[in-house]
C-alpha cells in the first residue's frame, strides 16, 4: 500500500512542480538581492543538505520501491550516515534563514515565495518528526509495539518531506 501511496504522490508532485513551477514562485524580479549573514556559508550547508536528501530519497524509498523490502547492509549504513547529515545541515540552515522563511511581517528580501515559505515549514515539522520516530525506534523507548509504530511515522514523515522537497523546488524563483 505504501509503495502505491509513493509512487501516486511523487508523480503528482512532480507534475505540480512542473507544470504550476512558475506560478507557484510568483513574479521573478531581475536583480534581486540574495542577502544572508554568511551567504557562502549559508550556500555550502544548503547544499550538503541537498545531497544529502537524494541520498535520503535514494536509498528509503528507491529500496523499498524496486526491491520492495527494508534496507539492509550499505543502503542502511548510507541511510543513517547521511540522515545525520540532513538533520543536522537541516538544522543549520533554519537557523541561518528562519527569518528569511518567516510567514509573518513584510517580505523585505524577497527571496522566496510563498509556497517555499510554506513547504520550509512542512519540511521543518516533518524534520522532526523523522529525528524524533527514528530515535525512538533506536533506542527502544517504546517497546516492540511502538517502535513500528514510529517507523510507520518515520515512513509518512519522509514521505510528506520528500513531496513538500518536490514543490519547493518547483517553485523556486529563477534570478
Amino acid at each position: 500500500m505504501f509503495r502505491v501511496l509513493m509512487i501516486i504522490s511523487v508523480a503528482a508532485a512532480i507534475v505540480v512542480a512542473v507544470m504550476f513551477g512558475k506560478q507557484l514562485a510568483g513574479p521573478v524580479e531581475k536583480n534581486a538581492p540574495r542577502p544572508g549573514r554568511y551567504p557562502l556559508l549559508e550556500g555550502l550547508i544548503a547544499f550538503a543538505m541537498w545531497v544529502s536528501l537524494l541520498v535520503l530519497a535514494g536509498t528509503g524509498f528507491l529500496g523499498a520501491v524496486i526491491p520492495g523490502h527494508p534496507l539492509k547492509g550499505f543502503t542502511t549504513l548510507a541511510h543513517v550516515g547521511f540522515g545525520a547529515m540532513f538533520g543536522v545541515c537541516f538544522a543549520l540552515l533554519a537557523v541561518f534563514r528562519a527569518e528569511a522563511y518567516s510567514l509573518a511581517g513584510p517580505d523585505t528580501h524577497a527571496r522566496f515565495s510563498t509556497v517555499q515559505k510554506y513547504c520550509f515549514w512542512v519540511i521543518a515539522l516533518c524534520g522532526l518528526a523523522l529525528i524524533f520516530s527514528i530515535l525512538s525506534a533506536m533506542l527502544r523507548l517504546l517497546g516492540t509495539d511502538g517502535q513500528h509504530v514510529t517507523t510507520v511515522v518515520h515512513k509518512y514523515s519522509a514521505l510528506v518531506t520528500l513531496l513538500a522537497v518536490i514543490i519547493y523546488a518547483g517553485a523556486r524563483k529563477r534570478y
